[in-house]
């Protein structure tokens, strides 16, 4: 019955594979035209929306002559999410085809797991709960697999984002005594600075050229970001928009606030890195060896798994591992 399963598993991954290299070689030229047709779509239901509230009437569903799609809101819910992730972590991918890049990438983690395991654990493949257990676990780490990717990057692009704001305030400090407008002070900086601060930047400069206005660019900017150092900025040019004020003595002196944190929060990490180092190294012995028992001695290992006080073993093992991770990371980080 269990033999289907490993054919079953070749032709998922190298489906998936096949379909991935299409989207790569084939599917950019139409990655652009599609981005604007969707764009389409959505001015034109904002254009629908408005004309609706100002007549009072209901705006009527399929206007171009289709007929209502079958909606998810759950899935709809998730792409939503998964696209700002993406539009914050820089990449030119659709939820859709990270969705199925996530599902590929467990398709193949399943395979693997398979190989390696049915070989050291012929029982695996005769037992259907072990085997459905397997399935399980091997797809759920793959599937996340790129999702912790996705993570990294846009934790990666923040704190280089963060690192570029005192650069940004220099530039856009002397560009205002130059006597060059504030929209026109940050299209220069915009060019002067690099990625990816320059491209939140570019975002403003085109909210502004299409009509919007400053306070809802930096509104939307804040939004995007999400930074403090940045956010601490924006409101100050709020303020300094309503009150009035030199802008380029105030960038400047919140410029040295940042300076200062930055200096602190460097202090703050060089003293904690050796409760850091043991806390990566107390979290990973376990793990490490583990794995290792569980590669070169099956037999002795395979009751953890078989028994049901084994199991329940690694259960509070696993427990405590999560758990002492996080009361690390608690003690550990010191916010400035």
């Amino acid at each position: 019955m269990y033999i289907f399963l490993p054919a079953a598993l070749i032709f998922g991954a190298v489906f998936f594979g096949v379909f991935a290299l299409y989207g790569v070689v084939l599917g950019r030229r139409n990655r652009v035209a599609g981005r604007i047709r969707d764009l389409d779509k959505t001015v034109l239901t904002g254009k629908e929306e408005a004309a609706a509230a100002e007549t009072g009437s209901e705006r009527l569903e399929g206007s171009t002559g289709q007929k209502p799609s079958v909606r998810f809101p759950v899935l709809e819910r998730y792409f939503q999410k998964l696209g700002k992730k993406l539009e914050k972590a820089h990449l030119l991918y659709r939820p859709q085809e990270f969705f199925l890049l996530s599902s590929g990438m467990a398709v193949v983690v399943v395979f693997i797991a398979f190989l390696l395991l049915s070989g050291k654990f012929p029982g695996i493949t005769r037992d259907p709960a072990r085997l459905i257990l397997l399935v399980l676990v091997s797809a759920g780490i793959g599937f996340m697999l790129p999702n912790i990717y996705l993570s990294f990057r846009i934790s990666k692009l923040k704190h280089l984002l963060s690192s570029q704001v005192s650069d940004m305030l220099m530039l856009l400090s002397n560009y205002l005594r130059a006597g060059h407008a504030f929209a026109r002070s940050m299209e220069l900086v915009s060019r002067e600075v690099r990625s990816p601060l320059a491209d939140e930047l570019k975002k403003f400069i085109r909210d502004i050229s299409l009509g919007g206005g400053v306070m809802e660019a930096l509104s939307d900017l804040d939004k995007r970001t999400e930074d403090e150092d940045l956010g601490l900025v924006i409101v100050a040019i709020q303020i300094q928009h309503q009150v009035g004020g030199n802008l380029a003595e105030i960038m400047d002196s919140i410029n040295n606030t940042i300076r200062e944190r930055v200096r602190l929060k460097g202090e703050i990490r060089t003293l904690t890195a050796q409760g850091r180092m043991t806390a990566y190294i107390i979290c990973l012995l376990p793990v490490i060896m583990g794995l290792i028992i569980f590669y070169l001695y099956p037999d002795f290992s395979s009751v953890l798994f078989t028994d049901q006080r084994g199991q329940l073993m690694i259960l509070i093992a696993v427990a405590a591992e999560v758990l002492g991770i996080l009361l690390i990371r608690k003690i550990v980080e010191i916010k400035v």
